[in-house]
């Protein structure tokens, strides 16, 4: 539920949940999360023990390597995360994909720029959250730039935006793009020339309308060329499901979000009921945005909370919440997502997210409890430990009881 890479980097707010790096791999974004299914035959006991020590190996390492990156010795880190890449083989096991982040963080601090990028480009087909995709390829974004390959520095933000991907990916990828092209104006020229060119060829071309409409609005005023591509997204948008979701999303980066809240709305029917419930939530969180917070806490309690079966479900009425700023509420979604999920993960994803709910109220006393609860709960989970022990680190220390602090009990 947690990605990947929130775990090496710290990422910066989003305007929706999906984007937070909480939800399920976005291969299951069309889909609830549920229950795993009992299998219909006992799993191998000596494949599951294989596991779970290859795992712990893995975790011990990424401890070491943790360490190693704090205190600067990045070549050492180096090292130690290739033995648990090679450790985890071809698991896509998060430890293991995790492994790959943190070996390209270390490849980066020693300046290896190349080596980098070659070990964000091998594992970006494994990546499947919408936080980790939007994470890599900005690091790669980041990597490129340091080469001086400008163009693919430029593509590897241009993918988070293609007509494929999760509609929070390109979002966020949006504004890394339009970031990207301020300051890179010679690329930025390139891109209008072949997006017109393409667009001359093909007029359904949404990918390449949605380019010229965003560049004409927003990086490079010009009225009439600006009207010219709206009219064709609007024109296209009428009869493509795709069309409307990249005009309603241009709506939203243009802060017109009244008329982005009656695309998506008109889109639920033509969306899968998972699909369905994130266009909802992602109203209700536009309609927040346009000043009308009532009404959107009212929408969103009348008509998703009775409704909430799933940690997936959950887990984005705790992101409306958060973007309402009511933390009570954000809480109190945190803990019910944290009953609903199936993992050691998830669940200290969920409490942690509680706990520093509470730790923004200064409820000290009960952000901990929390983080002593997942500590109980999980004593044997090494990356859990960790993760709780830095939240209890952070507590204490804003209350200048660092001193007090037993991380032991």
């Amino acid at each position: 539920m947690h990605s990947v890479v929130t775990r090496v980097f710290r990422c910066r707010p989003l305007v929706f949940i999906v984007a937070l790096g909480l939800l399920a791999p976005a291969s299951r974004a069309g889909e609830a999360e549920t229950p795993a299914k009992a299998a219909d035959t006992k799993p191998d006991p000596k494949t599951d023990e294989a596991t779970k020590k290859m795992l712990s190996d893995v975790n011990y390492r990424l401890e070491l390597a943790d360490t190693h990156l704090k205190y600067g010795a990045n070549e050492k880190a180096e090292e130690v995360l290739r033995e648990a890449i090679k450790i985890g083989g071809a698991s896509a096991q998060t430890a293991v994909l995790r492994a790959h982040f943190m070996l390209g963080t270390a490849l980066q601090k020693q300046e290896k720029w190349a080596e980098a990028a070659k070990e964000y480009e091998s594992l970006r087909p494994q990546l499947q959250q919408p936080n980790d995709l939007v994470n890599v390829g900005v690091l790669l974004s980041q990597v490129y730039d340091r080469l001086k390959d400008f163009t693919k520095a430029e593509d590897a933000l241009l993918r988070l935006t293609g007509g494929k991907t999760n509609l929070a990916v390109r979002m966020d990828g949006w504004r890394a793009l339009i970031a990207f092209w301020k300051e890179h104006p010679q690329q930025l020229d390139q891109t209008i020339k072949n997006s017109e060119a393409a667009a001359e060829k093909d007029p359904k071309d949404s990918d390449a309308l949605e380019r010229l409409a965003e560049i004409y609005t927003d990086i490079k005023p010009d009225t009439k060329k600006a009207d010219v591509y709206m009219t064709r997204l609007i024109d296209l948008g009428s009869k493509e499901v795709d069309g409307r979701l990249r005009l309603a999303a241009l709506y939203e980066r243009q802060k017109q979000y009244d008329k982005a809240i009656k695309l998506y709305e008109g889109l639920i029917p033509d969306t899968s009921k998972a699909g369905g419930w994130e266009l909802q939530v992602r109203i209700a969180v536009l309609t927040v945005a346009a000043g009308r917070k009532d009404e959107a806490v009212a929408m969103v309690e009348k008509n998703l909370v009775p409704k909430a079966q799933t940690a997936l479900e959950t887990i984005g009425l705790a992101g409306f919440y958060v973007n309402a700023d009511l933390p009570q509420k954000a809480e109190d979604a945190f803990v019910k997502a944290a009953s609903l999920s199936q993992s050691p993960e998830d669940v200290s994803t969920c409490m942690l997210s509680a706990a520093d709910s509470c730790r923004k109220r200064k409820e000290y006393a009960k952000a901990e409890q929390y983080v002593r609860a997942l500590l109980k709960q999980y004593r044997d989970n090494r990356q859990v430990k960790t993760q709780a022990n830095a939240a209890l680190v952070k507590l204490y220390d804003e209350q200048g009881r660092l001193g007090d602090l037993n991380l032991d009990n």
